[in-house]
């Protein structure tokens, strides 16, 4: 009974040493961008203001549909956010103040001179916004422009990178296929987007770090610190795949002779429960360190989008079945998408069932990798508690289901041909 009590404490202790370096090194690098140049970050905001006074809020681009829409309100508020924490009001990270009326694309132009000479209109405290150092280490060399055009190389070069490196470690139609799940989504317009990339970056950044951390031993630490890290830098846009997309390789590197469904399971857990944690820590900061209840605001927002509190402007946002007519709707725009996924389908259908019938014991070839699923099932659930929030921005949510993506087809195609040996 003492060992196992003791064995515990253990644990309980290295998450608690995880999490205290953690959220130290989180708050130093707020620390360190106040302190970066800001009459250069202040030069590089106002060469930015053309572009958002001419592309404004939303705009399309590319093909011209909703999935190509890029969210310059947000990006116009990450910009600001960035250039408002500096060393004189070194509040400003945990209390995020905020210096637009409605909307920051269309306020960006004077957005210097209010920050310098009005007060706040408001405070952005539920979001750790980890995102605002690396942003402003940008803006002492590039404007918003050039800051878009670096994004396309690092995006770009991400996803040829991992994939080749997935495909090293397992076998050449994981890389395909994840390579096919990233560009589903259009790697086009997150290479535009400050705020669309982070979760992508951050997630492809992870994966290479799964064969070590296999080797240690360390699956479930990684991923408790994987959700941390997603709740500092995102700004609630498709934090699943920084929880899908490592998970799925590192069921694909671990599975041999049986399911990893205890790990696979603990590993989505102390991920969820990381993400918590971190956000709690921010509004307790928030609450501490400045004159804000970092705890109401939170808790506030929170009840709204999950529908404890519903928001009447947004009622019919808070339907499920709404959810999935929208995920429908962006995925399939049009008759001939309709008419090419349901061709699609009904081929892979029939293969699987001509391959179940020359080989009625096929299954027991894939059932070791029925985890592969579990990010189908965490995305489900997701939509299904945050559905307000995803019907309302359901042109960058939608997202989230491309580590979906990988995962079933890899399912699928391991059904259609098992791989022997994973691991090198």
């Amino acid at each position: 009974m003492k060992g196992f009590l003791k064995r515990d404490l253990h644990i309980i202790g290295d998450y608690l040493l995880l999490y205290t370096v953690i959220v130290a090194i989180a708050v130093i690098l707020l620390l360190i961008g106040c302190f970066l140049p800001q009459k250069v970050i202040d030069r590089r905001i106002q060469e930015s203001v053309p572009v958002f006074e001419s592309e404004r809020s939303y705009p399309c681009i590319g093909d011209k549909k909703e999935s190509s829409r890029l969210d310059n309100f947000t990006d116009a508020l990450i910009l600001m956010e960035s250039a408002t924490m500096r060393s004189t009001a070194l509040h400003s990270i945990f209390s995020n103040p905020m210096y637009f009326n409605s909307d920051p694309a269309a306020d960006f132009t004077g957005f210097l001179e209010r920050r310098d000479n009005t007060q706040p209109t408001g405070y952005y405290v539920r979001y750790w916004m980890g995102f605002r150092t690396p942003v402003r280490l940008a803006l002492t060399f590039m404007n918003y422009s050039q800051i878009r055009s670096v994004l396309a190389w690092i995006i770009l070069g991400l996803l040829v990178i991992v994939a080749f490196y997935t495909a090293h470690y397992t076998d050449i139609r994981s890389g395909l296929l994840f390579a096919a799940s990233i560009i589903f989504i259009k790697p086009q317009v997150l290479c535009n987007s400050l705020q669309y990339s982070c979760c992508f970056i951050l997630a492809m950044i992870s994966m290479f770090f799964i064969p070590l951390i296999i080797s240690k031993g360390k699956e479930i630490n990684y991923f408790f610190a994987l959700g941390m890290i997603t709740m500092y830098f995102d700004f609630y846009t498709s934090p699943l795949v920084v929880l899908g997309y490592p998970l799925i390789f590192m069921i694909l590197l671990k599975t041999d002779k049986k399911p990893v469904i205890k790990l696979s399971l603990s590993s989505m857990f102390c991920w969820g429960i990381g993400y918590g944690v971190m956000w709690l820590t921010k509004l307790l900061f928030a609450t501490f360190f400045t004159d804000i209840n970092g705890f109401s605001d939170g808790f506030r927002s929170f009840a709204m989008r999950v529908g404890i509190h519903k928001r009447m402007d947004y009622i019919d946002c808070y339907s499920i079945k709404r959810v999935f007519n929208e995920l429908k709707g962006i995925i399939l725009p049009d008759t001939l998408s309709k008419i090419l996924v349901f061709i699609l389908l009904l081929v892979m259908f029939s293969i699987a069932i001509i391959c179940a019938v020359r080989d009625n014991h096929r299954y027991k070839q894939c059932i070791n990798y029925i985890t592969l699923l579990f990010p189908v099932i965490a995305l489900i659930i997701w939509y299904i508690i945050a559905a307000q929030p995803t019907v309302i921005h359901i042109f960058f949510q939608y997202r989230n289901i491309s580590m979906a993506i990988w995962g079933g087809s890899m399912f699928y195609s391991i059904f259609l041909y098992p791989i022997n040996k994973l691991t090198k």
